[in-house]
């Protein structure tokens, strides 16, 4: 099982990008999973008659409250909730792979990681770890209340340039562009972050892809070209570690 864990302020593209990331996942032979650290709170939500297209705002500080609950009573209730889940995902890879699947490789991508502790559960299943931010471009809602709420924390500090917190991430993505521009980013990196081929680039993507922007797309086409041949010339099986969880 491959797991990406995507982090970065509200409304900076962490589930855009996750959704890009997903459809490369596919076509690169994995199975993709979406998964949230919040879905078990956005059940709870769904239940009580909170809609989140008909009313964000509500929605937002029905979840920020309950789930802020939740953790005072067990700091960990969601996280575990979440492993719970991840673990279901695991034994389904294991069935698969029994039956001789050729697709039985997982590869699931979180959206929204906030918390120190969702961090350290990264850590613990090797995640690769992707922080994502606007740069220059404004944040919709940049002054709206809740992004003052304290599962805002840990992203305004790494964005305002925290250094300790912003190691914990394998790579830092600016999405400053459009969607397309995005795209590009998460076909070229796929590769890598779904564990198909090693990595050779800086863990900055910008210091990674710097030319014209009309060449941008050829170049990374022709990126990822060569990164899928490397994979292809590598082993024939998919490494599998001691513990057996990839």
């Amino acid at each position: 099982m491959e797991l990406i864990i995507i982090s970065g302020q509200a409304r900076s593209g962490k589930t855009t990008l996750a959704n890009l990331l997903a459809r490369e996942a596919f076509e690169l032979g994995l199975v993709p999973k979406l998964l949230s650290f919040a879905d078990p709170l956005k059940r709870e939500a769904d239940r009580r008659g909170y809609d989140k297209e008909a009313n964000p705002l509500e929605y937002r500080e029905f979840c920020q409250e309950f789930g802020a609950m939740r953790r005072e009573e067990d700091s960990s209730y969601w996280v575990d909730s979440f492993e719970k889940n991840l673990k279901c995902i695991l034994e389904e890879e294991r069935l698969e792979l029994n039956k001789s699947n050729p697709y039985w490789e997982r590869c699931v991508i979180v959206d929204d990681c906030r918390y120190h502790n969702e961090v350290g559960l990264g850590i613990k299943y090797h995640a690769t770890m992707i922080f994502t931010a606007v740069g220059d471009r404004e944040l919709p809602e940049a002054e709206a209340e809740w992004r003052t709420h304290h599962s805002e924390n840990m992203v305004n500090e790494i964005t305002e340039g925290d250094k300790e917190q912003s190691e914990w991430f394998d790579y830092h993505l600016l999405n400053d562009g459009d969607i397309k521009a995005l795209g590009v980013k998460a076909r070229v990196m796929a590769p890598i972050w779904c564990g198909v081929a090693a990595s050779g680039l800086s863990t900055n993507l910008e210091d990674s892809i710097k030319c014209d922007p009309e060449e941008l797309e050829d170049m990374l086409s022709e990126l990822l070209d060569v990164l899928l041949k490397e994979f292809e010339d590598g082993e024939e099986d998919p490494p599998v570690s001691d513990d057996g969880s990839d």
